[in-house]
Order: structure tokens, then C-alpha cells, then sequence
């Protein structure tokens, strides 16, 4: 452990897809006094997304993964796996909490933290809170079970924190951690736009129904005779 900071591992599968870069921004720009770890199962886009202190289980020598597997059990397979990487690592830089990005992420490791006794700190995002309950009710039950062992719940604004206390986290227990911005990476340039001028918008999102691009179209094909 380094002197005088706390060490965070974030847990989550896979680092990192494109259209996940908050992730990224929230372990980018944390206080100076933690100590950050990235342990991850596949690493993709690793060019996109740079930070020091990544552990990848894939990544890892064969011989040190076979270790790693023995240390725990010969029957570890798939997450069991993952979660004897995971106590590996925070064994290994004596972390003093987990932080796993998305739901189901933390209900899938919540018996390894559990054994650890370390903090453990869960956010969901969106998809884990409104679609796979929905999809696969089996989640409504994991999840309370996951209530009644994490230390804090965050979510990004009251909205999903009312979704995920209609889960069954305890209202306490959840807590608004909105997602931030580098402003100074962004060069402040003030748009007027003068009427009999074309008005050029920009729509930026992922190529998804929930993003409401159509609707977005649709707007702007409502004012196409006027502007």
C-alpha cells in the first residue's frame, strides 16, 4: 500500500468499450490521495482509454493464472475465476475497497469482497437497473441480496436513485454521484445563430432507440419551414 493514500480497486469485466468513457473520466481525475486499480477480465481499446495500475486476468502468464486458480480452489471456472483474480489483486496492493461498476459486476463478486472484508462500493448506470430486471427477473432477487451486503449504492442523478430503491436498496444506503466534465479540456466558443442563416445542429449518442435520435429528427423536420 502507498503511504498516506487508500487504495480503490474498480472491478468491472471489461475495460473498456467506447461508449463507457465516464468510467474512465470517474478513475482519470480521483484525489490525489487514492491510489487507483483497474482489474478487468479482457482489455480492449486500451489506446482510447490510458491509466496506470490495469490487472488483466487475460493478460496474466499462463503459470501465474494457474497459480492464482490453485490458491483457491481446482474447480474455480468462469467467475470464480474472476473473483480469485480479484482477491488476488487486492491481496496484492492491499486495497481497502471495492468499487464495481454496474450492478450485476457487483453482485457477481459480492462473495470474494464479502471474504475480503473490504469496503465495497456498487454504481449502476442505467441498463442494469431498468432493462435486466426486466429481462430476467431472477436479478430482482440477486440484487436485494446484494442490498444487504454493499456499503454504498451510487447512481447517476434521483431518477435512478428512485429506480434502484424500488429494487430494494434502502433509500439511505443509495447516494447521487452525478458524472463530471473536464471543462478546461473544452475551449468555450459562444454559438450565435442569426434567423435566415442555416441553423446547423449536432446529434451525438450512441446509435440507440433509448437515445432518441428519431425524435430528435422529428423536432427538427417540425421547423423546417421556418428556419
Amino acid at each position: 500500500m502507498i503511504e498516506d493514500k487508500t487504495v480503490v480497486i474498480h472491478n468491472y469485466c471489461r475495460w473498456l468499450n467506447l461508449t463507457e468513457n465516464w468510467i474512465y473520466n470517474q478513475i482519470k481525475y480521483q484525489p490525489g490521495v487514492i491510489d487507483s486499480h483497474i482489474v478487468c477480465k479482457t482489455l480492449i481499446n486500451r489506446e482510447a482509454f490510458v491509466l496506470p495500475n490495469i490487472h488483466c486476468w487475460q493478460n496474466e502468464h499462463k503459470w501465474d493464472r494457474i497459480r492464482i486458480i490453485l490458491s483457491g480452489s481446482i474447480a474455480l471456472k468462469g467467475l470464480k475465476r474472476q473473483g480469485a483474480f480479484l482477491r488476488h489483486i487486492a491481496q496484492k496492493t492491499e486495497a481497502s475497497l471495492i468499487h464495481s461498476h454496474f450492478g450485476f459486476t457487483g453482485w457477481q463478486h459480492m462473495d470474494t469482497i464479502q471474504k475480503l472484508g473490504l469496503k465495497h462500493v456498487v454504481t449502476f448506470y442505467g441498463a442494469d437497473v431498468n432493462r435486466l430486471p426486466l429481462e430476467q427477473p431472477v436479478w430482482l432477487d440477486q440484487y436485494q441480496t446484494m442490498f444487504g451486503c454493499v456499503d454504498r449504492v451510487l447512481c447517476e442523478g434521483p431518477h435512478m436513485a428512485d429506480c434502484v430503491v424500488k429494487l430494494g436498496c434502502p433509500r439511505e444506503n443509495v447516494h447521487v454521484q452525478h458524472l463530471g466534465v473536464d471543462t478546461e479540456s473544452i475551449d468555450f466558443r459562444p454559438r450565435e445563430w442569426h434567423p435566415g442563416n442555416p441553423l446547423r445542429v449536432l446529434i451525438a449518442a450512441s446509435f440507440r432507440e433509448k437515445k432518441g435520435i428519431p425524435a430528435a429528427l422529428d423536432a427538427l423536420g417540425r421547423i423546417q419551414d421556418q428556419v
